[in-house]
C-alpha cells in the first residue's frame, strides 16, 4: 500500500489528469488518419502496406481510448495499464518504420511478408499445441481439424515465402523485430529522436511485461508511476502528431 503524502497525492492527480487529457487528445488526430486512408481507397483495394497503416492506427486508437476510459493508475490495475502502453509503443515502432519506407515498395513488402510469416508460424505453433492437448485427453478422433489447419497454413508459409526463394532469404532481406527497427531510428538523423520517445518507454514498460526478480518493483504500483504515465502521453502524443502529418503529406502527393 502506497501512502502518499498531501502534496504528493496532489502531484499523483495532477499527473493522472494530465496523462489521460494528454490521451484524449491523440484519439481525434487517429480516427482522422483512419478515416483519410479509408476515404482514399473507397473505389479501389488498398494497397496492403495501407491497410497495415490502417490497422494499426486502429489498434492504438482502441487501446488509448480504453486507458481515456480506466481509473488512474493505482495498486490495482497499474500492470494492465503498463502493459497496455507498451502495446501502444510496440505498435507507434513498427508504424514509423513502414511509413518512412512508403516511397520504397520493395522494403516495405518484404518487412509485411516477414510479418506475416511469424503470424503464420505462430498459429501453426497454436494449431499444433491444440492437437497435442487433444491427444493428451484421447480424443484422437478430433485432432483432423488441426492436421487440415496446419497444412493449409504450410501452404500459405510457402506462398508468403515464394517471392523471396526462401525463408532466410526473406529474414535477411528485413528487419522485424522491435530492436532492429530501433537501431534503424538510431542510424537516421531525423529519425534519432524516435529511438528516446518510443524506444525507450517501449523497453522501460517490457520490465513489466517480462517478470525478473532484478525489475520485481516494476510489477508494484509506486509514488512515480503517475510521473511515468503522464511522461509515456507526452512522448506517443508527439509521435502520433507527427506520424499522422507525415500520411496526410504522402496522400497529398499520390
Amino acid at each position: 500500500m502506497v501512502n502518499f503524502s498531501p502534496e504528493q497525492f496532489q502531484d499523483y492527480r495532477n499527473r493522472s489528469i494530465s496523462f489521460k487529457h494528454l490521451t484524449e487528445e491523440c484519439i481525434p488526430i487517429l480516427t482522422e488518419t483512419g478515416k483519410l486512408i479509408q476515404n482514399t481507397f473507397t473505389d479501389k483495394e488498398a494497397p496492403r502496406s495501407f491497410v497495415f497503416c490502417h490497422d494499426i492506427i486502429k489498434r492504438i486508437r482502441e487501446n488509448l481510448f480504453f486507458l481515456t476510459q480506466s481509473n488512474p493508475p493505482q495498486e490495482h490495475n497499474s500492470i494492465p495499464l503498463q502493459l497496455i502502453l507498451r502495446s501502444v509503443f510496440s505498435d507507434l515502432i513498427i508504424l514509423t518504420y513502414v511509413i518512412d519506407n512508403l516511397g520504397n515498395s520493395d522494403v516495405v513488402d518484404a518487412f509485411l511478408c516477414a510479418n506475416d510469416l511469424k503470424a503464420v508460424e505462430g498459429k501453426r505453433t497454436f494449431a499444433e499445441c491444440e492437437k497435442e492437448f487433444l491427444i493428451l485427453c484421447n480424443k484422437e478422433e478430433w485432432t483432423n481439424f488441426f492436421d487440415t489447419k496446419q497444412a493449409e497454413l504450410s501452404d500459405t508459409a510457402e506462398d508468403i515465402v515464394a517471392p523471396f526463394q526462401s525463408k532466410n532469404k526473406l529474414k535477411n532481406t528485413t528487419i522485424t523485430e522491435i530492436t532492429k527497427i530501433a537501431e534503424y531510428f538510431k542510424g537516421k538523423s531525423e529519425l534519432k529522436p524516435l529511438y528516446a520517445l518510443l524506444f525507450g518507454p517501449f523497453k522501460m514498460l517490457s520490465q513489466v511485461e517480462h517478470y525478473a526478480n532484478e525489475n520485481r518493483s516494476y510489477s508494484y504500483f509506486n509514488k512515480n508511476t503517475a510521473f511515468f504515465f503522464q511522461k509515456f502521453a507526452l512522448s506517443y502524443k508527439l509521435v502520433i502528431e507527427w506520424l499522422c502529418k507525415e500520411l496526410e503529406f504522402y496522400f497529398q502527393r499520390i
